[in-house]
């Protein structure tokens, strides 16, 4: 399973390429000095303001899914090295000595998938994170020129709500382990076969999480785009 970044690349390109020219076009309900002109200091300042609280938020998020992260591996170590030992103890007993070889080579690799896979979806939701924290910022500057930007807010809390959700999704699946039951020689294809179905189904959740979040990050980069490029 391949992640594909058409968003993010799409989306960067776009955030650093737009030119939006807010303090041209100030709304008579934006800051505005004792002239009736707009007051820059006082959008400069807003504007600042905003973007230390979005710092300081993006700071929280991070070190919270950090934090998600190490518990839930740390909860389930215990768990699965009992598990392992268990496994490695029913493999023994095989009496195929190329069918022990085979199961241990097959949960090995479940092992390793999932690892790599995981760690590509935690990385797509941080660049999917970044590019909502830059959104958020942008439409941060355009409400204290004067746009109106509900919409946009909107947007943007879905997909926090997104994010947080496939963060969650990610780490308790990073966090799972996938050893195939063993009984005896007769049953233990069905077994590896029943526990790589269920490998795949739990990938394939934590993948459409993860795809969920892309989504709602493009709904918000496209009503940031709407709010931004209208004049009137």
């Amino acid at each position: 399973m391949k992640l594909k970044h058409t968003l993010l690349v799409g989306s960067v390109i776009f955030l650093s390429t737009a030119s939006f020219a807010f303090a041209q076009d100030v709304s008579p309900s934006g800051n505005l000095g004792h002239s009736g002109k707009p007051d820059h200091q006082a959008i400069h300042n807003d504007i600042q303001h905003n973007r230390q609280a979005m710092h300081t938020e993006i700071q929280q998020n991070r070190q919270d899914f950090r934090a998600s992260m190490s518990a839930e591996r740390a909860q389930m170590q215990a768990k699965f090295k009992t598990e392992r030992a268990d496994f490695k103890t029913k493999v023994a007993q095989l009496k195929d000595q190329k069918k022990q070889t085979v199961v241990t080579d097959v949960s090995d690799r479940f092992t390793t998938i999932n690892t790599n896979q995981t760690q590509r979806m935690s990385e797509a939701l941080t660049k999917l994170s970044s590019i909502l924290d830059t959104l958020s910022t942008k439409s941060a500057t355009a409400k204290a020129a004067g746009k109106d930007t509900s919409t946009v807010d909107t947007a943007v809390a879905h997909a926090k709500d997104a994010l947080a959700a496939a963060k969650t999704t990610v780490a308790s699946q990073a966090a799972n382990q996938y050893i195939p039951q063993i009984t005896d020689d007769a049953t233990l294809k069905q077994n590896v076969n029943t526990t790589f179905v269920q490998f795949r189904t739990d990938l394939t959740t934590a993948h459409q999480a993860v795809q969920t979040a892309k989504q709602a990050v493009l709904a918000a980069a496209q009503a940031l785009e709407k709010v931004t490029s209208n004049t009137h």
